[in-house]
């Protein structure tokens, strides 16, 4: 575990953004969390480099979460983003950029789904390994 890596997470519900930072952090990993996409602008764009994984809501208050990745993957094209939404349909779906390292994570999910991503990052060099992106879950909050 690279402690030196930062897990971002940009989720404007309070309840579901904290208990995945304190839970990476019980984990031992480095997260942080914010409510908004111009404050997680701001860290990306400072810390872009340190950043392991992203995980970002599709529906902030704020931003089209789907605009939030390309920002991210402009300033660094391998950083692996978890896209995560409740409200998934087809058309969403289809504004997905096609970049590597973007993953769909429908919510509901279970906090095991998340980690299995952030391992497969740190094992394969920033690559998420996409055997489980099938994984259908329900949230064991």
């Amino acid at each position: 575990m690279n402690k030196e890596k930062v897990i971002l997470v940009v989720d404007d519900s309070n309840i579901i953004r904290e208990i995945i930072v304190s839970t990476l952090k019980e984990k031992g990993y480095n997260a942080i969390g914010y409510d908004n996409a111009l404050e997680a602008k701001k860290f990306f764009k400072k810390n872009f480099q340190k950043i392991l994984l992203i995980m970002t809501d599709v529906n902030l208050i704020d931003y089209d979460g789907l605009i939030l990745v390309d920002y991210f993957k402009g300033l660094n094209p391998d950083v692996p983003i978890l896209i995560l939404s409740g409200y998934p349909s087809k058309e969403m779906l289809k504004r997905v950029p096609a970049k590597k390292n973007i993953h769909f994570v429908e919510k509901p999910f279970h906090l095991e789904e998340l980690l299995y991503y952030i391992e497969q990052t740190e094992i394969n060099d920033g690559s998420i390994n996409d055997e489980k992106s099938d994984l259908k879950s329900k949230n064991n909050w």
